[in-house]
């Protein structure tokens, strides 16, 4: 009598740890994306109050390589950061630029101006014309 239920109960054991783990990994993983969304949000928005609530400090600065239009390198230099409000960056950028550049967003595959551009040349970006790729 002790042995049958000692071996059904040995089996739904096995079972519950296993359900028991992944439930637990699972909460876990969650938990952690969780408190990185949140936490990533926070720190961005404070940098961004924090830029905007010191404007007579200096911007910071940034180091950058410079190209000419030929793609030949030239020198890196010492410049500052290009700091724009949300509706200066709308003004200035497409929809499709805005979400890409400042939402972090995605244009859809096979789908933006350029996804067939073979074209050689000197590829700037469209927020502060800094050269990317050539």
């Amino acid at each position: 009598m002790f042995d049958s239920n000692l071996t059904l109960d040995s089996s739904s054991r096995k079972t519950s740890r296993r359900a028991f783990l992944a439930a637990a990994a699972t909460l876990g993983g969650g938990l952690y994306f969780l408190y990185m969304g949140i936490f990533s949000k926070k720190t961005d928005t404070a940098e961004a109050s924090a830029e905007h609530k010191a404007p007579n400090q200096s911007p910071k600065e940034v180091d950058i390589v410079e190209f000419t239009d030929a793609g030949e390198r030239k020198e890196a230099v010492h410049v500052p950061k290009v700091v724009k409000s949300e509706s200066e960056w709308r003004q200035q950028l497409t929809p499709t630029a805005y979400n890409v550049t400042r939402e972090e967003g995605t244009e859809r595959a096979f789908s933006g101006q350029y996804w067939n551009n073979h074209e050689p040349g000197l590829y700037r970006c469209v927020c502060c014309g800094v050269e990317l790729f050539e």
